[in-house]
């Protein structure tokens, strides 16, 4: 039989062991997953960065006195956007809060 070797509190180890290796095998077939929510998590901060940037430029200009001055620098539609309610096609510049937009 083979030698015993004692882990003591470790019975994790112990079992990888015993395993022949498995439990650490398995684990590196799930690096690569971990390694890529790493680098979406690291592109997220990137994207915030640059935006933080973007907005600190734009207040040093002197382009944004507001909140709304800022949240309508990141907008990704444009003023004159098209958009449907429920009483036809509109400019997305003409919606009010409370308005119900279908598309």
């Amino acid at each position: 039989m083979g030698a015993e070797i004692d882990f003591g509190f470790f019975p994790v180890a112990q079992q990888a062991v015993m395993d022949g290796g498995g439990v650490a095998v398995r684990a590196a077939m799930h690096i690569d997953d971990v390694v890529d929510a790493v680098r979406a998590a690291d592109n997220v901060v990137d994207t915030v960065n640059e935006l933080d940037t973007a907005v600190d430029a734009q207040k040093t200009a002197g382009n944004l006195s507001s909140a709304g001055d800022i949240a309508g620098a990141l907008c990704s539609f444009s003023a004159d956007t098209p958009v449907t309610t429920e009483e036809g096609e509109t400019e997305i510049s003409a919606i009010e809060i409370g308005d119900t937009v279908l598309a």
